[in-house]
């Protein structure tokens, strides 16, 4: 996934991207949370291509997806979590 988001902003000259995981059917474990925010996020800071990250989520995994979302700033990743997507596009346009 991580790769698709520095291609897609790469192809488009845009360094924020906005994931909407909101109709994704099941959960991660916190395990997989942990990886994904350790391993693959730090990959959208490769060649500096993608600066933000801002995630949309049904709010059903609201715990899972806030944890997953410290991890990652924890490792430098600029990241936003949010569950209505109008707030997250806004909070796009202000960087």
């Amino acid at each position: 996934m991580a790769r698709d988001v520095i291609d897609a902003c790469a192809e488009h000259s845009v360094d924020t991207a906005l994931v909407d995981i909101s109709n994704l059917i099941g959960r991660l474990s916190i395990g997989d949370s942990y990886s994904i925010a350790t391993k693959e996020f730090p990959k959208l800071n490769q060649l500096g291509i993608v600066k933000k990250v801002v995630i949309v989520d049904s709010g059903k995994n609201n715990e899972r997806i806030q944890f997953f979302g410290r991890i990652a700033r924890s490792f430098g990743i600029n990241i936003q979590v949010f569950t209505d997507i109008e707030k997250a596009k806004k909070s796009m346009a202000f960087d």
